[in-house]
């Protein structure tokens, strides 16, 4: 449910905003009464979905490979929705408070919703290889890991976000997949790995088959791990760094 919540103030704008849009289906069910078909019920029938920590995890693990169970919140027409109320609000409005009950709505959109910008979303590149630095310290971590524990390579499998990055970065190090999975394995090793729930149990021994030497997992993938799902330290994984996102693990079977 943790990882749900977060998903829901990454991706709705915060609670205030989806207050916003909660009063809007409210507004719609008691006012709109002729529109409940087209855009009450199919939306609630969406909401019942998201805040489901169960359905989620299916559909997640089962139809969205790749961690990107997030997107269904793109199902629902949120500004679309808090437009359609304010806007039957005005037209209840007669005379030059209409200026005014305008100016307060927009302020109240403004002031509900969070500044895309400012929020950790963006951000300038500072280095010559135009990447995030992130990603340059994480490349740092397993290339220094290598030569201390003089293994022969650098074998790495990583969120989607950092494998078609560090990849292209420093191609001395092996990847199986870049933005999608080819070959033995690296399928079900994507699946998994990119699951905001991963079953590290369960891909412990799709690395070891691979022969994996390192993996760079968020925060959020460890942390927010119930408690029947065993974390990679408890597997043996050594942490060997870690930066504002991502964590980064030696394996317990390279050679």
């Amino acid at each position: 449910m943790q990882a749900i919540m977060g998903c829901f103030h990454r991706m709705a704008g915060g609670s205030p905003y989806m207050g916003l849009f909660l009063l809007s289906i409210l507004f719609i069910y008691v006012v709109l009464k002729d529109r409940r078909e087209l855009w009450f019920y199919p939306n609630l029938l969406i909401l019942l979905v998201l805040f489901n920590p169960w359905i989620m995890n299916f559909i997640g693990r089962y139809f969205l490979v790749g961690g990107v169970a997030w997107r269904i919140w793109w199902l629902i027409p949120i500004p679309f929705l808090i437009a359609v109320m304010f806007t039957k609000v005005i037209d209840y409005v007669k005379g030059k408070e209409k200026i005014f009950v305008t100016l307060l709505i927009c302020l109240t959109i403004m002031l509900s919703g969070s500044f895309v910008v400012l929020t950790g979303g963006f951000g300038r590149t500072r280095n010559l290889y135009q990447m995030p630095n992130e990603l340059m310290e994480v490349s740092r971590f397993i290339s220094e890991d290598t030569a201390s524990q003089e293994l022969i390579e650098q074998n790495v499998v990583a969120v989607s976000a950092v494998a078609w990055r560090l990849r292209v970065y420093n191609p001395e190090i092996i990847m199986h997949y870049s933005r999608w999975p080819r070959g033995a394995y690296a399928g079900e090793i994507y699946g998994i790995i990119n699951h905001y729930n991963p079953d590290f149990y369960e891909m412990n021994s799709l690395l070891e088959k691979v022969n994996a030497s390192h993996m760079v997992v968020r925060w959020q993938q460890v942390y927010d791990q119930p408690e029947w799902l065993r974390a990679p330290e408890e597997l043996g994984y050594k942490l060997i760094g870690s930066t504002e996102s991502y964590r980064i693990y030696r394996t317990n079977f390279v050679e």
